[in-house]
């Protein structure tokens, strides 16, 4: 997700943003930001748990969904 071309670096977060939490420069978890400060995420029980940005340890980094050429297009 870092380095691919279809989500980009963004400063600050909006709803939809995902949410990387890294160790060392390494994700080692992502969550989808649901509101501000508020982040939602997949459990290994398979349910969601909303938390606080601050939740996880590590630094944290999002990205935004880029425009993709042809999508939308018919």
């Amino acid at each position: 997700l870092l380095s691919g071309a279809t989500y980009g670096p963004v400063a600050t977060a909006r709803p939809g943003d995902l949410a990387l939490y890294l160790d060392r420069g390494n994700p080692y978890h992502v969550g989808v930001v649901e509101a501000p400060g508020v982040v939602v995420s997949a459990t290994l029980t398979g349910g969601l748990a909303r938390s606080t940005l601050g939740a996880f340890a590590g630094e944290v980094r999002f990205l935004r969904l880029r425009e993709i050429d042809g999508i939308g297009e018919q």
